[in-house]
């Protein structure tokens, strides 16, 4: 399970378009490291568990194509939605398994699609935004909030 660094994260500023990385990582008191996997971007050097970070305000971007045929060991990686507020700071910290996130996100059926659309045309990209905050307050039985601003 994650751990905040409350101290860290009150004073980060996420002001600023992707990356952040490194500053999240600092954001908790795991031992977390940074790997590219496919679908995650961290993995806790403790317990193996592997995350995948998302810092957003609230629209947050995917594709569909990466999560056709996921694997039972798949679905268990943890998403980390990093929520920031206008001025750049972070306000909530919730987290879903991935499997669970993508059966309320996707059907089977366009999770197929986006694959075969994939295979027939590599270069293009497929995209589905997805409203964070809406997304927790519609499925609090599967998500959990870690942390929030006082």
């Amino acid at each position: 399970m994650l751990k905040i660094n409350e101290e860290i994260l009150d004073k980060l500023n996420f002001k600023g378009r992707g990356g952040k990385e490194q500053q999240i990582l600092a954001s908790f008191k795991n031992n977390l490291v940074r790997k590219n996997g496919i679908l995650y971007d961290c993995v806790d050097l403790e317990t193996n568990e592997k995350y995948e970070l998302k810092k957003q305000k609230n629209l947050q971007w995917f594709d569909p194509r990466k999560y056709f045929g996921l694997s039972v060991e798949d679905q268990k990686i943890t998403i980390v939605f990093l929520l920031i507020n206008e001025n750049g700071y972070c306000d909530m910290i919730a987290i879903v398994k991935l499997g669970d996130f993508v059966n309320k996100i996707f059907s089977k059926e366009q999770l197929s699609d986006a694959d075969n659309y994939a295979k027939k045309y590599p270069k293009d990209q497929i995209k589905s935004g997805i409203l964070i905050r809406e997304f927790i307050k519609k499925y609090p039985r599967i998500i959990r909030i870690l942390w929030k601003r006082t």
